[in-house]
């Protein structure tokens, strides 16, 4: 079947939500911020499987490639506890040649919670993980989430 996905923008978010555990939580009973960057990766994991057809298991299984994480910043704006569901979203901010530059962020009961930058190569998984072109098929897909207006401009 031909990829049916646009090749220009959209402007469309990716959502998602995840619920505050137990085992996120530090003793002070709030969510210890390095969980934040799991919850994030298991984020950008669903929108590769869910939105853009592009599974862990078929890019590391089956195509011996990746998409690791270079860089990562992350605003923590409120404290959250177990039992919270979080509300995620992302967006593209920028697409390169073989990057990916997402804006996430979450919320809970509407109120920010976090807001990051996570920045994606991707890569062939033999030898020294050099940076391959992100597949057309990949890149028209992702390209549909390119922001509509960068976050700074966002409330």
């Amino acid at each position: 079947m031909p990829d049916q996905t646009p090749d220009k923008p959209s402007g469309e978010i990716f959502k998602t939500a995840v619920k505050v555990r137990f085992a996120d939580c530090d003793p002070a009973g709030i969510v210890f911020y390095p969980r934040y960057f799991e919850m994030i990766n298991g984020v950008v994991e669903d929108w590769l499987a869910q939105a853009l057809d592009w599974s862990f298991p078929h890019m590391l299984g089956e195509r011996n490639e990746g998409l690791p994480t270079v860089n990562i910043e992350c605003q923590f704006i409120r404290t959250c506890r177990m039992g919270d569901v979080l509300d995620f979203e992302l967006s593209v901010a920028a697409l390169g040649k073989s990057s990916c530059t997402v804006n996430i962020a979450a919320f809970h009961n509407t109120a920010a919670v976090l807001r990051g930058t996570h920045v994606l190569v991707y890569v062939a998984h033999s030898g020294q993980h050099r940076s391959l072109e992100i597949p057309p098929p990949l890149r028209r897909r992702m390209a549909a989430f390119i922001a509509a207006t960068p976050a700074e401009a966002q409330p």
